[in-house]
């Protein structure tokens, strides 16, 4: 939005540019999460206290934790290397996070994939045959995309998914 306001786009790289990305997002996270609400946190002396009240924090105001650690910063009350181990912290958790939902899905998808019902439908000893023609060179990998009924780019994971 300070973007907008400024008539400026993202960061360009120039110092004074990084001035007006730091002010936009200050504007941002201003607005995002007032200063009277950031009063309302208290911090525990232990870091796994810490990152636990941030997470409480963030959770109950739909913000995220490297938010909430980005206006502690500014406010003094976190210094950069705790900043940085927070919000190095939370990514690393962020992306465990992903990488279940991402599993997750995979196994909650049910079903077989595209090549375990290709190979079904072409039939094992075609996709075999193919499979071994390749290998000698006898068939290159656009005829046996013509023989199994796919592209080209899609024999290998084809004859591959035995």
């Amino acid at each position: 939005m300070a973007h907008i306001w400024l008539g400026r786009t993202g960061l360009s790289g120039a110092d004074f540019e990084q001035k007006i990305e730091q002010f936009c997002n200050d504007v941002a996270s201003e607005m995002l999460l007032p200063e009277a609400e950031m009063d309302e946190l208290r911090l525990g002396s232990e870091r796994h206290e810490v990152i636990s009240a941030i997470s409480d924090f963030a959770s109950r105001r739909k913000v995220s934790r490297t938010l909430v650690a980005y206006r502690l910063l500014k406010r003094h009350q976190i210094d950069r290397k705790q900043w940085s181990d927070l919000t190095g912290e939370f990514r690393r958790s962020w992306e465990a996070e992903r990488a279940k939902r991402k599993e997750q899905a995979v196994d909650a998808a049910g079903g077989p994939n595209y090549y375990v019902v290709k190979r079904h439908r072409v039939g094992n000893a075609l996709v075999e045959i193919t499979r071994r023609a390749i290998a000698e060179g006898f068939v290159t990998p656009t005829k046996a995309g013509r023989i199994l009924g796919v592209r080209p780019t899609n024999v290998q994971a084809l004859v591959g998914a035995a």
